[in-house]
């Protein structure tokens, strides 16, 4: 019999592998995303929009303090207005379609004066947060100028609310008194400028703060000194506005601490908070357990949230 040769196909090598030249190569671009059917295309816009976000929420160096716009008639005709260094979604700026779908989200909010709001802010899984200023009771200015100058209706939507320790501080030192009234002050505000208000959190002043466009609440230290003081100081602030307001059903509240942000290769992948995780697992976002929640049933760490289904 005549003997046969084979010849190796062309792109492979004698020993059976596959040539590394005939490989498949990983896409640069996906070009088939406009062909998909739009209702596909929509879920993903929704799978790419961020976690909820503690939204930082400052006034501009031109915006007014609530002294002086109530020392005169009228406000100036300009104002920067609040800002926030919170990253804004990046579905906003990849086409018109995400932008739409985003929108549905995320609305520029708390304009000034009757100028349009500019940050983009989801009322229902956002937190709005006021952080500490520096100056002479700067941070308790500040959260007077939101709360007088503000658009009304952006302020009634907020569910979600943090407030840092430093709002009831006089300067840079802590004194018992004037920091009783001025958390009762701060809850009047809240009272009257934020009836949907679900969660109510109270940050910890921090004497090395984070300064980052991405940070999370996580939990603090139930038995440090600075927790339960402001647990003590809270708790009888919430019942004297209760007292001068029997109508008011409070927010369940809490104390947490300000921390980073995980990187998004570290976040849980789905959105449903776990029961019995730390505060910052069960806090953002979650409904209210009853309405006729009150404050004996808030502390430093919370762990019965229940989860958002």
């Amino acid at each position: 019999m005549t003997p046969v040769t084979i010849t190796p196909a062309p792109g492979r090598r004698t020993d059976g592998r596959l040539a590394q030249a005939t490989l498949p190569r990983p896409l640069d671009h996906f070009r088939l995303f406009p062909k998909l059917p739009v209702e596909l295309r929509l879920r993903i816009w929704d799978f790419n929009l961020p976690q909820p976000r503690v939204v930082p929420i400052r006034c501009g160096a031109k915006s007014l303090s609530f002294a002086s716009h109530s020392q005169s008639q009228s406000p100036p005709l300009s104002t920067s207005g609040c800002t926030s260094y919170t990253a804004i979604p990046v579905n906003l700026h990849v086409c018109h379609e995400s932008r739409r779908e985003a929108l549905v989200s995320y609305r520029p909010s708390f304009g000034m004066t009757r100028n349009p709001g500019q940050i983009f802010f989801n009322k229902a899984h956002d937190v709005l947060y006021f952080g500490a200023r520096d100056g002479y009771m700067a941070s308790e200015a500040q959260f007077l100028t939101v709360m007088a100058l503000c658009d009304p209706s952006d302020l009634a939507d907020v569910r979600h609310l943090a407030i840092n320790d430093s709002l009831f501080w006089v300067d840079s030192t802590y004194q018992s008194m004037s920091a009783a009234n001025l958390a009762v002050e701060v809850l009047k505000q809240v009272r009257l400028r934020m009836p949907r208000l679900e969660r109510l959190v109270f940050v910890p002043r921090d004497e090395n703060p984070v300064y980052d466009d991405q940070v999370d609440l996580v939990p603090a230290n139930p038995h440090g000194m600075l927790e339960q003081r402001m647990a003590r100081q809270m708790e009888a602030a919430m019942k004297a506005v209760c007292g001068l307001f029997p109508d008011w059903i409070p927010p369940r509240w809490c104390i947490v601490a300000l921390g980073t942000a995980q990187p998004e290769n570290q976040e849980q992948t789905t959105h449903t908070p776990s029961p019995s995780g730390s505060i910052s697992d069960c806090f953002i976002p979650c409904f209210l357990q009853g309405d006729a929640m009150t404050t004996a049933s808030s502390c430093v760490l919370r762990r019965e949230c229940s989860p958002r289904a």
